[in-house]
């Protein structure tokens, strides 16, 4: 049996994702869980903590996928095609952090500093990743020093602002966000790869 805390982050995360985290209120929380206020309040005193508590929640579960594909330090492009897609997937789930993704940023300044920590440890862990696709003949060599970490924050920012870019589309389409998603890290790879692995990379996206 699920705790009332487990409880109030489940109905937070899916009031959040369907109406924004800026619109919803403790009082909606309590009463879609038919409790109290002051029940929700002696778990989360305020917004802020249930909101920090998603995001943490958010930052474990990506943090476990990051590690199970590192683990074994030689990704192939099979690999790579399931983490993305499994990232993508994971970022739906939690997708109200990315519909405003800014906004969040500025009202919730904890937040900020632990996702910019994040960042860093990103950009060198796969930035590596890269440069041992380079050494493996997957990608090409660097054209110019700091490409492969430059081509990385290129992933980062369509990762972090697709979600948001997609909804000013009208309806929101899940698998139509997923699937772009994919499209456009494949091609924004593309470029870097070497001649005789393109193919293998198209096809492996397309499987998705």
């Amino acid at each position: 049996m699920k705790k009332t805390s487990d409880k109030i982050l489940i109905s937070a995360l899916n009031l959040f994702n369907e109406f924004g985290f800026g619109s919803v209120t403790l009082r909606q929380i309590a009463g879609d869980l038919n409790i109290s206020q002051g029940n929700l309040n002696y778990h989360f005193l305020k917004k802020e903590d249930i909101v920090t508590s998603l995001y943490d929640k958010f930052s474990d579960e990506i943090e476990g996928l990051v590690q199970e594909r590192l683990k074994e330090n030689t990704l192939n492009l099979q690999e790579i095609g399931v983490f993305l897609n499994e990232v993508m997937e994971l970022f739906l789930k939690y997708r109200f952090i990315f519909l405003d993704f800014a906004r969040l940023m500025q009202e919730y300044p904890k937040i900020k500093a632990r996702y910019v920590v994040l960042v860093e440890v990103r950009v060198e862990q796969f930035s590596a990743q890269l440069k041992e696709l380079s050494e493996r003949g997957i990608l090409r060599p660097e054209a110019f020093p700091g490409q492969f970490r430059n081509l990385y924050k290129k992933i980062q920012i369509l990762t972090d602002f697709w979600i948001s870019y997609k909804s000013l589309e009208g309806k929101f389409d899940a698998a139509d966000i997923q699937k772009s998603y994919l499209q456009m890290i494949q091609e924004t790879i593309f470029p870097h790869m070497s001649d005789e692995y393109q193919k293998e990379w198209i096809s492996t996206l397309s499987n998705y």
